[in-house]
């Protein structure tokens, strides 16, 4: 086996890396530079394609190619290639100081999705459907 370098952004969390197999592409975020990066194994180019004040504590790959992000405070986006956000959520009352953290998508299509724990409360976790609905499941 070879091990190979293919991008060197210096990050101080990096996280989440999710292969889109349709364009060869790797995404991953750096949580504490609230940025997204993307590998192109086609061109073999790494490059930032994101970068915003909220931290992107999870994402989960769409069969259209966009990127559902989930965030600081809760807050969900969707992501497209081209450099579009679509804000779903804008926060979940009573995360504003914690942040998703890590997510998972089942075969229907719902996310689960975790919050950090605070010094007030525990983590939670949520479950994020296709219709835009949010519950808490624990």
């Amino acid at each position: 086996m070879n091990i190979e370098m293919i991008a060197d952004f210096q990050c101080g969390c990096a996280e989440r890396p999710t292969w889109d197999p349709k364009e060869g592409k790797l995404y991953f975020t750096d949580v504490d530079a609230s940025a997204l990066y993307c590998f192109d194994s086609k061109t073999e180019q790494s490059q930032q394609v994101y970068e915003g004040k909220d931290a992107v504590g999870g994402m989960t790959l769409n069969e259209d190619g966009r990127l559902l992000l989930f965030m600081a405070k809760g807050a969900i986006r969707l992501w497209s290639p081209e450099g579009y956000i679509e804000t779903l959520l804008k926060g979940i009352e009573g995360e504003e100081e914690s942040r998703f953290n890590d997510v998972i998508a089942d075969p229907e299509g719902r996310v689960f999705c975790g919050t950090m724990p605070t010094d007030e409360r525990q983590g939670r976790l949520y479950r994020f459907d296709p219709d835009g609905t949010l519950q808490v499941i624990l």
